[in-house]
């Protein structure tokens, strides 16, 4: 999921950029053979346009071409040893970009499951709250207690819902931080 990120497959466009150069550096080193040809007419230097198309005003010629690189050595060597130090730095670089989004991805992971566990322990409060609510009204009905402790245990309920509250807006939060450090492009299975 990580090469989904931007980052890691501009890092590894790079990367093979720099191999593929590399690559084209080391066969500088070897010569070039290549097969060419030419075909022509000699009939229009004449002056006789028909001359054109007979046999013997027609000239051709065909063989190979070798170039070899020999006073080249110093210019090639020096760009092989280039290629090679671009290669090099194109491969520190991948690894420190893939370090960095798992670093990213674990981070998200860690953060979300933090948030998750902080939002069960919050739930547990909640439903805590509200059966003591229940008990204090029943209370109060009962005559047992006064008005004013019914009020206190209402009131953290409330604070509780609205950390209930909280904690979802940090969960989806999270939840949208690793869907960012994994790349994106997936969805949640509904």
């Amino acid at each position: 999921m990580i090469r989904r990120r931007p980052d890691v497959r501009e890092a590894e466009a790079v990367l093979h950029v720099a191999t593929a150069e590399t690559g084209v550096a080391v066969a500088s080193f070897y010569p070039d053979v290549s097969l060419s040809g030419h075909f022509g007419t000699e009939g229009l230097r004449r002056g006789f346009p028909s001359n054109a198309w007979v046999w013997p005003s027609r000239a051709f010629e065909i063989g190979p071409a070798i170039s070899v690189p020999i006073f080249e050595g110093g210019r090639l060597k020096g760009t092989l040893r280039l290629r090679q130090s671009q290669q090099r730095e194109a491969v520190l670089s991948f690894q420190k970009i893939v370090l960095n989004a798992w670093r990213e991805a674990d981070d998200s992971l860690t953060d979300l499951a933090q948030a998750q566990r902080a939002r069960t322990e919050i739930t547990t409060a909640v439903h805590q709250n509200e059966l003591a609510l229940a008990a204090a009204r029943q209370g109060y009905t009962e005559g047992a207690i006064d008005f004013l402790n019914v009020i206190f245990v209402q009131a953290a309920l409330l604070q509780s819902q609205g950390q209930l509250v909280s904690v979802d807006t940090e969960i989806n939060t999270r939840l949208v931080g690793l869907y960012r450090s994994l790349g994106g492009g997936w969805e949640i299975a509904k």
